[in-house]
């Protein structure tokens, strides 16, 4: 497949993203949120990884994504905090501020905005993978392993690490492998058994009554009925 083809189709697969993370957010059944979940995200940070292509140095690197990812964030919280807080009490009637030292969480934002912290260490730490490649062959990859085990660990036990460190970790582990296989998998659309195969495992899933939320660090115990809906939803 040639490479504008390809490129088109990864922008479909962002804008058909883009509106499930709206979908996801309404107020829409249960079964259509649950599916949804199972795999919206990691759609994203798979097509993040597709796109991956670190070719400058570190420094113009990191200026590059905190200009991109960074900046919109802080600008945002910088007009959001202070109506989220009056909000809280205007409207909530909350007089205990204690909420406000945590104003960054998930929690406190009803809007998917921690992927773009999140997906900012992802790209820092999958830039650090591939100089340690580059060092060892293979290396790279065994350290992805163990980064992306860790996250999966951590989000299990719920510990959430400031800066989304955690939800990176999670995304990280469909980020790399997207970036390293891409010339595999960057065009192919699959045969009928692939497609009815994926279809299978979703509904299986939904079905299932399995809900995956990285913000919250909700994922399943089985870390196959974690990896496999969001791979399949994503295909």
């Amino acid at each position: 497949m040639k490479a504008t083809q390809r490129i088109d189709d990864w922008d479909i697969a962002k804008g058909i993203g883009i509106l499930l993370v709206v979908m996801g957010h309404l107020r829409i059944d249960a079964i259509c949120s649950n599916a949804i979940y199972l795999f919206h995200m990691p759609l994203f940070f798979i097509l993040s990884g597709l796109l991956f292509a670190p070719k400058t140095g570190m420094g113009e690197f990191v200026r590059k994504k905190a200009k991109h990812l960074l900046l919109p964030y802080a600008l945002f919280t910088v007009l959001f905090v202070p109506l989220r807080i009056w909000e809280k009490v205007a409207l909530e009637g909350k007089t205990d501020f204690s909420f406000s030292w945590h104003c960054l969480s998930p929690g406190f934002f009803d809007v998917p905005l921690w992927f773009l912290p999140a997906l900012f260490i992802v790209l820092l730490m999958a830039f650090l993978i591939c100089r340690v490649e580059q060092w060892k062959r293979r290396a790279g990859d065994v350290l992805w392993v163990l980064l992306a085990a860790g996250g999966y660990v951590m989000a299990r036990a719920h510990m959430e690490l400031p800066l989304y460190i955690t939800q990176a970790l999670l995304g990280l582990g469909f980020f790399y492998p997207a970036f390293r296989l891409r010339e595999r998998i960057g065009g192919g659309h699959g045969n009928g058994w692939t497609v009815l195969g994926a279809l299978a495992v979703m509904a299986w899933a939904v079905y299932g009554g399995m809900r995956t939320d990285m913000a919250v660090l909700r994922v399943s115990a089985n870390p196959l009925l974690y990896v496999l809906p969001a791979l399949a939803g994503s295909w």
